[in-house]
């Protein structure tokens, strides 16, 4: 089931499109994960983190191989996320979980769906900016300690999503859905 199909066009409306049709991906990740409950601990965010991590692991190579022609314009190397939270897990002292091929993941075999899952990696990592001040307030913790996966890109986290992969070429809609039809179920089995 592909989870975050879109077609996109280099047209002024697709980051419209890309927007309405990910919602439901958003709106998942964000009631999946309550990284901003004011009672968050220390243990609850390791196991977040290790989760990201083993998810990251099956997605990441999914997206590269739907996305191989396209991999140096999206900047793929450059948007890696398992670097930074592997860098995470060793500052928490922490072992990563082994991926998991069984977790539900969205079906990602074509360009356009791999740019509907960076959109949504690049809006997460947008939104990894308001967690990481709570991480700091709550926890203590900041990037050198466990959150670069939260700092994103550093300062130049805006500049990078701006210019989001999703926005910067056009894909083919061959294969691609109407947005109203994204399905959104990260994280569950």
């Amino acid at each position: 089931m592909a989870l975050y199909t879109l077609s996109v066009t280099s047209t002024p409306t697709a980051m419209g499109q890309l927007r309405a049709g990910t919602r439901r991906a958003h709106a998942g990740v964000e009631a999946a994960l309550p990284l901003l409950d004011p009672a968050l601990t220390r243990g609850r965010y390791i196991r977040v983190v290790q989760a990201f991590h083993s998810f990251y692991a099956v997605l990441e190579p999914r997206i590269a191989d739907a996305a191989t022609s396209y991999a140096t314009t999206l900047k793929l190397a450059d948007r890696a996320k398992r670097p930074l939270l592997a860098r995470d897990l060793a500052a928490l002292a922490v072992e990563p979980l082994p991926s998991r091929e069984d977790v539900r993941m969205p079906d990602i075999r074509t360009p356009s769906h791999a740019l509907g899952a960076l959109y949504v990696i690049e809006g997460a990592t947008l939104g990894g900016q308001i967690i990481r001040k709570h991480l700091r307030d709550r926890l203590g913790i900041e990037a050198a300690t466990g959150a670069a996966f939260f700092t994103g890109y550093g300062e130049a986290t805006r500049t990078m999503c701006r210019g989001s992969p999703s926005t910067s070429i056009g894909a083919p809609s061959s294969t691609s859905q109407p947005p109203s039809q994204l399905r959104s179920r990260p994280f569950k089995r």
